[in-house]
């Protein structure tokens, strides 16, 4: 790729999602060219930071009328290469870094999910984040006879990047020490300690329960609950 087009494509680029948020300063970015366990490594055109679906749109358009390959990443969190760019430095990055407030809300079934977060800093100096996850009750059965409770949980971070690539950071995770379930079933299930297991398998002579139930078993909740409040403490550095 000659200089000339090069600059055509990144002035298309800045033109959709504004000249701030197409980075092609190496040392903004450099994360994004390498996987969390170093296994794969890439070099891109730039990254590009699209603020909402419509730019994503626009970007996707654009790159494939220009022939151009696009690596879309998100947390950058992947173990098989998959976000990371090859090593022609001919594609573009495209970050989801700015679409922090995507909401879904499904009526039909009454079950919200939201995440809302702040990031603060992004190459060098302070950095700061934090995230609100909200799960609302959604039945966990098909006649809603079971509903999970609502789940709210924050976690926050704060650190400092150095310019020589080394990096502090602090993370507190449930800050609030929520005593919600991450996740939480329901299902059957039969116990010997359930009175129904007796009438299901009786010492002697037939069952006295209808086999419909004994399949099914005892209805109840299983749940995992939240990890209570921690903090992790990161040094790290980026070569």
């Amino acid at each position: 790729m000659d200089a000339t087009n090069r600059e055509t494509i990144l002035a298309a680029l800045q033109n959709i999602v504004g000249s701030r948020h197409v980075l092609t300063d190496l040392v903004l970015f450099a994360g994004a060219l390498v996987e969390p366990r170093k296994l794969y490594k890439g070099k891109a055109l730039a990254l590009v930071r699209p603020g909402s679906t419509k730019e994503v749109a626009d970007v996707a358009a654009f790159c494939n009328e220009a022939r151009i390959g696009m690596v879309p990443q998100g947390g950058n969190t992947g173990l098989v290469g998959g976000q990371t760019p090859d090593l022609s430095g001919e594609e573009i990055i495209v970050s989801t870094q700015r679409l922090r407030a995507i909401r879904e809300v499904d009526i039909d079934s009454n079950v919200m999910f939201c995440e809302s977060g702040v990031t603060l800093g992004e190459a060098e100096g302070w950095f700061g984040d934090l995230r609100w996850r909200f799960i609302s009750s959604r039945p966990l059965t098909e006649d809603g006879t079971f509903q999970s409770a609502p789940l709210s949980v924050f976690n926050g971070q704060i650190g400092y990047r150095f310019d020589n690539g080394w990096r502090i950071q602090l993370d507190g995770l449930n800050l609030l020490n929520s005593h919600a379930d991450q996740a939480t079933y329901a299902y059957g299930s039969l116990l010997k300690t359930d009175s129904l297991f007796a009438m299901c398998f009786p010492k002697a002579g037939p069952p006295t329960a209808p086999t419909a139930v004994c399949q099914n078993g005892v209805m109840d909740y299983a749940l995992h609950p939240i990890e209570p409040l921690a903090v992790r403490l990161t040094v790290a550095a980026t070569f």
